[in-house]
């Protein structure tokens, strides 16, 4: 009867090994995940630009505070054309070490190190509809593309 016992109690806690090393093993896959996640974020991050304009105000002192009174003043009705992205009639060529810094660095990113890149209408109409108009007119201007930008701006380079 011990030895029945005695292979009974083996295989619970062979049982319990494999158990034990199935969610080690999860365990780990799931920090891994979580890991590259957070790293994923981070880099978005890092390549994004963000602008913070605050809203017009004017400071207001009454008699009774001391403290000054916010208030916002109200938006003009007038209406500006939004930004633009510049159009080609032809291919055009730029430098890659004409653009600004921190455009060579988006491209290091993501692997290209050529001299210089030709750009064609064809591939601006493509970034408008990737990107959209204002995106494109601010990239035009010098502002880098994050890293997903990036990747659509390269899918429309290689069409």
């Amino acid at each position: 009867m011990d030895g029945a016992a005695d292979r009974i109690f083996e295989h619970e806690v062979m049982y319990s090994m494999r158990i034990l090393k199935f969610t080690l093993i999860a365990a780990v896959l799931v920090t891994f995940g979580i890991l590259i996640g957070i790293g994923f974020v981070w880099r978005e991050l890092a390549f994004t630009t963000h602008t913070i304009v605050p809203a017009p105000s004017s400071e207001v002192r009454t008699a009774d505070s001391p403290e000054p009174v916010l208030t916002t003043e109200p938006k003009s009705t007038s209406t500006t054309p939004s930004a633009q992205p510049a159009t080609l009639a032809e291919p055009v060529t730029v430098k890659t070490s004409d653009l600004p810094a921190a455009q060579r660095n988006v491209l290091e990113t993501l692997g290209m190190d050529n001299a210089s890149i030709t750009i064609t209408p064809q591939m601006v109409s493509c970034a408008i509809g990737g990107l959209g108009a204002e995106r494109v007119a601010a990239i035009q201007k010098g502002d880098a593309p994050s890293l997903s930008e990036g990747l659509t701006l390269i899918a429309c380079m290689k069409e």
